[in-house]
């Protein structure tokens, strides 16, 4: 399980636009499988389709970028991003975290995905604006219900600080480091 999990949380950085996809929790399918198809068997036009923009490797990158702020213990401020780029760092923030809940070897569709122990007691170390912090205790019970009333950087700081949770749950901090910046290396070249 925790193989296919890996495998789930490379393709949360896979290259959708804005929108396409599931937001919170991706279900146990390979969203960008169709993209892989395409560039291994399929035309030189289907690989130049699916390059990265400028707004999109902003984006996901500073997704990853806010995570790793939060492991190293400092509290970042949301980068100032177009509003396309913008809409691709939560996107990415939110696969990030779909990739973080799938990678627990206790995951399972059928049950809540609330966060392991370890996680929990990192989250108290963490400085957040009480918005912020009422989302991240919804989310590591495996609600979203509290999104609807934050901003859309609120909403990214969320997920960012969500994902570090539960990656801290499932792995040393250097080895969630040392992950999370091949995730960066990914997701910031083209």
């Amino acid at each position: 399980m925790s193989e296919v999990a890996g495998e789930r949380f490379e393709d949360s950085v896979g290259r959708l636009n804005p929108g396409e996809g599931a937001q919170v929790l991706v279900a146990s399918v390979d969203s960008c499988g169709d993209v892989v198809l395409q560039l291994l068997y399929g035309s030189a036009d289907a690989a130049a389709a699916t390059q990265p923009d400028a707004d999109q490797v902003a984006g996901e990158t500073a997704a990853v970028d806010l995570v790793l702020a939060y492991l190293a213990g400092t509290v970042p401020a949301a980068p100032a991003l177009s509003p396309l780029a913008a809409d691709y760092i939560e996107q990415q923030a939110s696969g990030l975290l779909s990739g973080a809940v799938m990678l627990n070897p206790d995951f399972a569709l059928n049950r809540r995905a609330v966060m392991p122990p370890a996680g929990l007691v990192w989250l108290e170390s963490v400085a957040m604006t009480e918005p912020v912090a009422a989302t991240v205790r919804a989310l590591a019970g495996d609600g979203s219900d509290r999104f609807s009333f934050l901003s859309k950087k609120e909403r990214v700081m969320a997920l960012a600080v969500s994902t570090a949770a539960r990656l801290i749950a499932l792995y040393e901090p250097a080895e969630t480091m040392r992950r999370l910046h091949e995730v960066r290396e990914v997701v910031s070249g083209p």
